[in-house]
């Protein structure tokens, strides 16, 4: 690497991603984190400024930006794998985080989020694989030379997950991989969980794709746990790592020269749901530990490189001319729940992964629009029931394209229930007063909220968990202005 040389890099060690509710795991697991590694774009707010379009949120960072550990930025916003061009207005708000944070290097994901649909741009909610394809494989590389020199640090690139199935133009996962990093001269951030869920779901077996991969590039790991839905293995982050998965990382990490981190994902909620106490992940982070430890002890030979090199696929899709663009937006559009318009679209729909994506993109739309409207989403589920829920929340997601912050989500789904005359008495007026409060914490002026009732007694109904009953009609008139935030 002669563009971002490693041996320039420092080696970190082991660590977590961080989550806003992962600090109990953080201060259980002390011993054995190294290293935090913080999303941006999870601490940003969208503004109605052309000039400074992010804004963002350190003050929720002060607890993690005091605690004596290294920090790494990983990306989840502006993925590097698309052919439209990369989203420029991101990167001074990510250098802030960079000035703040001092990262080693800064990592982003091979895949992308956005596709065009008769001229207009939209998000597609959620990361989506690339065509692997020569072509394409160039497009990366100059995006990820644009992201390196915009946020002035070496990058990383993460390999993805693919639910969909290989396609006759596409190149093999591994050689995919080692194509973009080369041309981009660039390291890698290798997702075993990611290739081990390819792999559960019929793809390349994991070490197939590391028998292709150029190992000197591998910087940095992740790995993870996830869940079967439905008959697929899912990228859910949702426990510990599988046994199968830990073998493999056992023998992949001793014969990587430059590995710099290893890096757990696990979203806190999880660790409730699937009954994990903190001494399992403790024991976990320690495990990795030992791992880290036998980093780059073997020099050649081994599992990895003795598999035999899978030839490179160059054949056409039947009758079916494939481009990046053309993949892009007709994956991209299948996902967000549109009718089949192209040959190409017509022949992905009847692929399992297409409706595991659009699964996916509503399941998170959902989750979003309760976390930034929870007393709006939760009047709806007492009234009407879970199921009827779901059923709302689909047809908002089949009316309203995704939209990449939750400020957005929540503007756009309450013009959906102005529209949609649900019939709950004074769900509109809840909706409109949680909209006030996210716009007010935006900087912006959100005007006067009305209701028809007393609406101490009806937030404290919900808040409760409990339908509000019997309010006497008022006319009430509130101002819904910004919250000082005080470092915790």
């Amino acid at each position: 690497m002669s563009r971002r040389g490693s041996k320039q890099v420092a080696e970190l060690g082991t660590g977590l991603i961080y989550i806003p509710g992962s600090e109990p795991v953080i201060e259980a697991c002390d011993r054995w984190i190294d290293v935090i590694e913080i999303e941006p774009q999870t601490f940003w707010s969208k503004t109605q400024s052309d000039s400074s379009p992010y804004r963002n949120n350190l003050d929720r960072l002060a607890w993690v930006r005091s605690l004596d550990k290294a920090k790494l930025l990983h990306g989840v916003g502006n993925p590097l794998g698309g052919t439209l061009s990369l989203d420029f207005d991101q990167f001074p708000a990510f250098r802030e985080f960079a000035d703040a944070f001092q990262p080693s290097w800064v990592s982003e994901h091979l895949s992308f989020n956005r596709a065009s649909d008769g001229g207009q741009v939209f998000s597609t909610g959620f990361f989506l694989p690339p065509l692997q394809t020569h072509e394409v494989a160039a497009v990366c590389a100059e995006n990820i030379r644009k992201f390196q020199d915009s946020v002035r640090l070496p990058a990383a690139f993460e390999t993805g997950v693919k639910y969909i199935s290989k396609q006759k133009a596409e190149m093999p996962d591994g050689a995919f991989f080692r194509a973009v990093a080369e041309q981009a001269d660039c390291a890698i951030l290798l997702d075993l969980h990611n290739l081990w869920t390819n792999q559960c779901n019929g793809g390349y077996q994991v070490l197939e794709v590391l028998s292709q991969l150029p190992l000197e590039r591998v910087w940095e790991i992740h790995l993870a746990g996830g869940e079967e839905i439905g008959g697929c293995w899912i990228d859910a982050h949702s426990g510990l790592v599988p046994a199968g998965l830990m073998r493999i990382t056992e023998n992949v990490v001793r014969r990587l020269p430059n590995l710099k981190a290893v890096i757990f994902e696990i979203m806190p909620q999880h660790i409730h749901a699937k009954n994990l106490d903190l001494g399992q992940i403790a024991d976990h982070l320690h495990w990795m530990h030992d791992v880290w430890e036998t980093r780059g002890t073997v020099i050649s030979g081994g599992d990895c490189q003795d598999l035999p090199i899978v030839p490179d696929a160059t054949s056409s899709q039947d009758s079916i001319c494939l481009s990046g663009r053309s993949w892009e937006n007709a994956v991209g559009r299948l996902v967000v729940g549109k009718e089949a318009d192209s040959n190409l679209e017509q022949a992905l729909q009847a692929d399992p992964g297409i409706d595991v994506f659009r699964n996916l993109v509503m399941s998170i739309r959902g989750g979003t629009l309760q976390e930034v409207l929870p007393l709006t989403c939760r009047y709806i589920i007492l009234e009407s029931g879970q199921p009827q829920f779901r059923q709302f929340i689909q047809s908002y997601c089949c009316r309203a394209l995704p939209s990449l912050f939750p400020s957005d989500e929540a503007r756009n789904f309450v013009g959906h229930l102005r529209r949609s005359q649900i019939g709950i008495k004074h769900l509109l007026e809840i909706a409109e007063f949680e909209l006030a409060g996210i716009e007010a914490e935006l900087g912006l002026n959100p005007g006067a909220v009305r209701f028809t009732c007393n609406p101490d007694l009806l937030l404290a109904a919900l808040a409760a968990g409990e339908l509000p009953r019997n309010l006497p009609q008022e006319e009430i008139e509130l101002t819904v202005i910004r919250q000082s935030h005080v470092p915790q």
